[in-house]
């Protein structure tokens, strides 16, 4: 149906194809499964630095989409606050200014369905491989949403 708008002024229109986000049920298995391979992969203690570096390995795993930064030293831990996923791969010099470069990886959060299919496969095969326990009932909640 018409819409009623006014001649006097200039409207931009942007239209795109509806893309399925995964289900928030999928992300809340995903992020227990992969809380699950952090315990067994640390002798049954958990905690958010070891959980982070899990879902970073598992994120490489899955070709997850990165980008490479230059910071100063002083500014990794904001980039921590600020990105889950982040990997330090060394220290350089640039004109006497130490830097230090950081592999920043997308979270599953701006992945499509297709991304996130790959990262569930890989993360509930990696579950299999370090012996986490009943890892079928998470493949089955994962499948069906929740």
């Amino acid at each position: 149906r018409p819409i009623d708008l006014d001649q006097s002024k200039k409207y931009e229109v942007d239209i795109k194809e509806c893309k399925s986000k995964r289900s928030l049920e999928q992300n809340r298995y995903l992020w227990k499964l992969i809380t699950e391979i952090a315990k067994v992969e640390n002798g049954g203690i958990t905690n958010q630095d070891n959980i982070t570096e899990t879902y970073t390995n598992l994120l490489e795993k899955a070709n997850a989409k990165f980008e490479f930064v230059l910071c100063p030293k002083e500014a990794i831990n904001e980039f921590k606050k600020r990105f889950r996923a982040i990997r330090v791969n060394g220290a350089y010099t640039i004109e006497s200014v130490e830097y230090t470069q950081l592999q920043v990886f997308y979270g599953s959060s701006t992945m499509n369905t297709k991304e996130m299919s790959q990262l569930i496969d890989i993360t509930l095969d990696y579950a299999y491989e370090v012996g986490v326990a009943d890892v079928d009932n998470y493949w089955k909640e994962i499948l069906r949403g929740g």
